[in-house]
């Protein structure tokens, strides 16, 4: 109790709080994300026509396959899953999957908030919040029917029930939730599958005992393959191969590493594999990707130097030297793609956006590079502060998210690099950007003259209730003024 007010009370006002202005920015995040539906009617094409497509396929004619009879694993299939299980319920209309995109752009700001809130702090979660509200390339992704629009969330959740398991001795249930869901984010997207690494090295900084840490480890594979299995025993039933990825993992292993390779996307591919493996002619999808992915880890092996200079080309390629603008490419700009048949257009017809290339670039380029310095700066500034603290829990947040930031990078440079792989970085940088502009501007309020700095109500109640200005509080936003004595001492006595 602090002056007869329980201390329970203050953190159900501070969670009203978060959660009425979370509630705020989702809806600011809902609001132009249909205004972007209604001024950029964006078709589907290429992938984003191929998820529907699929979905469609197993509603209407019972298989995950392009046509019946020619089924296929080239694509994950955890975004056709939940656009079939809609499709099922209300039956397939444009509509529907354009309100399924915004509807999970929108969970993204608020999962993306949490997991932010649980890692670095209510300020930080609520300013990346915003930013992903507000930014050009989440807003473009909303109007896509893309994969990343599952796997995003998904593993923010994995990222949310991680970082609150820390502070209990044994979340067994918190495991297996966080299983299931990067079990989900990695069916829709393989890269994924490899994120429950963190969950032991996490729990390993923040002091678990090592009992505890192994059991929710292997609670957190229990879950995750729990939701990988049925599509790997799936595969081999289907294509006599086991694999709870996509069959495409060993087209762009092979892509990335071979003599002819520069590290990016190849539409010829398939005839580079030929000429050097001729047992790929006229081979299966399947076939043909389990042969690419063996010439590529041959290739890896046979030419370690050239692959490590290649890898770190890719590498410095994925940060530093795409423009943000393939979102832009597959919303607006993109003309007459296929799939679907006949080629069609994303964008058809005249549009104000589709005369201004140049300007669209321009802003996808240079909020890219704001959203990469100031993410900089945020894992600069969160790991200073974890050090500075000599806090596990701390060091433990600091770790986990500047690890996964830097895990897309390191993992997709070893197969290709597309601006599109870039995507998931990003995410993990918008919460590292949320916490540097907290910091800039708790810094930049420090340098205010005192009698300039705001004070906040709940910080002034506060004060008041505990007794008065003269007493410091942890959120005052003042130096504690000296206390007066109380003593009145007289020539004979002392009385306090």
């Amino acid at each position: 109790m602090v002056a007869g007010v329980p201390r329970g009370s203050e953190r159900v006002d501070r969670d009203r709080a978060f959660a009425i202005r979370l509630a705020g920015v989702a809806l600011l995040a809902l609001t132009i994300r249909v205004a972007a539906a209604l001024w950029i009617p964006t078709q589907p094409v290429s992938d984003f026509w191929s998820f529907i497509h699929l979905a469609r396929g197993m509603v209407e004619e019972g298989g995950y396959h392009w046509s019946p009879g020619q089924p296929t694993a080239m694509l994950p299939p955890g975004y056709p899953l939940l656009l079939a299980g809609a499709f099922a319920v209300a039956g397939y209309s444009a509509t529907l999957v354009k309100a399924i995109s915004i509807v999970l752009s929108v969970l993204l700001v608020v999962v993306g908030a949490l997991a932010a809130r649980s890692l670095v702090g209510a300020g930080a979660a609520l300013a990346a919040a915003v930013i992903f509200a507000i930014d050009p390339r989440q807003i473009l992704l909303s109007l896509l029917s893309a994969t990343e629009l599952l796997a995003a969330p998904t593993l923010f959740a994995f990222g949310c029930l991680l970082a609150t398991s820390w502070r209990r001795e044994r979340t067994l249930g918190r495991a297996l939730g966080a299983g299931l869901v990067l079990g989900v984010s990695a069916l829709a997207r393989p890269v994924g599958g490899f994120v429950w690494v963190f969950w032991p090295i996490s729990a390993w900084l923040a002091g678990k005992r090592p009992r505890a840490l192994l059991a929710e480890t292997a609670l957190v594979l229990v879950g995750l393959y729990a939701v990988l299995l049925p599509w790997g025993i799936r595969n081999a039933i289907v294509f006599d191969r086991f694999t709870v990825s996509g069959m495409n993992a060993g087209m762009n292993l092979f892509m990335g590493n071979n003599d002819a390779s520069t590290g990016a996307w190849t539409g010829n591919w398939i005839q580079q594999l030929e000429a050097v493996r001729p047992d790929a002619i006229g081979a299966t999808e399947a076939q043909a990707d389990a042969i690419a992915a063996e010439e590529g880890r041959r290739w890896i092996l046979a030419h370690t130097l050239r692959a490590a200079r290649l890898y770190l080309e890719k590498l410095r390629t994925y940060l530093f030297v795409f423009g943000n603008f393939e979102i832009a490419y597959w919303a607006i700009f993109a003309t007459d793609v296929q799939p679907p048949g006949p080629p069609a257009d994303a964008l058809p017809g005249p549009h104000p956006l589709k005369e201004h290339p140049e300007l669209v670039a321009d802003v996808l380029r240079k909020t890219y590079w704001l959203l990469l310095g100031l993410g900089a700066l945020g894992a600069a500034l969160l790991a200073w502060t974890a050090w500075r603290a000599g806090d596990r829990y701390r060091s433990s947040a600091a770790a986990t998210l500047i690890g996964l930031t830097a895990y897309f990078p390191a993992v997709t440079a070893v197969f290709i690099v597309v601006d599109r792989y870039r995507w998931p970085m990003q995410d993990m940088l918008t919460l590292l950007a949320g916490f540097a502009v907290v910091q800039l501007a708790r810094g930049a309020r420090g340098l205010l003259p005192e009698r300039h700095r705001a004070v906040r109500p709940a910080a002034a109640a506060r004060a008041v209730r505990d007794g008065g200005p003269g007493r410091a509080t942890a959120r005052s936003p003042y130096p504690p003024a000296p206390q007066p004595d109380l003593r009145v001492t007289t020539s004979q006595h002392s009385i306090a």
